[in-house]
């Protein structure tokens, strides 16, 4: 597996760069006080439009659908990630945070806060699965 820089990834896929989005982080079996990690990163666009990468590597390819539709001011999606394609997804604690972009005016909201930028998995949240 090659892995890559931050900002080739970004540079490869520039559509995300321009267009509204919503970003998932996931991270299975990952202990809440751990800083620094791997996560799987999937992306999702108004017109239904899918990228994914795990640990900045985009060669990763899950197995996940996404659909979306857009309607007067507002758009949504429904994403259907089945666990078996995530290593350790049987975990009961995960790491966490999903993030939009909105292109008009480049705006980010966040779940879980993060500082420097979306892939800063110390800022991510925890689940527990009990």
């Amino acid at each position: 597996v090659r892995s890559r820089g931050l900002g080739d990834v970004y540079k490869r896929q520039r559509i995300w760069m321009s267009a509204d989005h919503v970003e998932i982080f996931l991270a299975p079996g990952v202990a809440p006080e751990a800083t620094e990690y791997p996560f799987y990163q999937l992306m999702v666009s108004p017109s239904g439009s899918q990228w994914d990468g795990y640990a900045l590597d985009v060669a990763w390819n899950g197995e996940w659908e996404a659909a979306a539709a857009a309607g007067e001011g507002y758009w949504e999606a429904e994403v259907r990630i089945p666990l078996a394609t995530l290593e350790g997804a049987a975990a009961s604690t995960w790491r966490f945070n999903v993030a939009r972009f909105r292109s008009l005016g480049r705006e980010w909201g966040t779940w879980a806060p993060v500082e420097g930028g979306l892939q800063r998995p110390a800022g991510f949240g925890v689940l527990e699965r009990r």
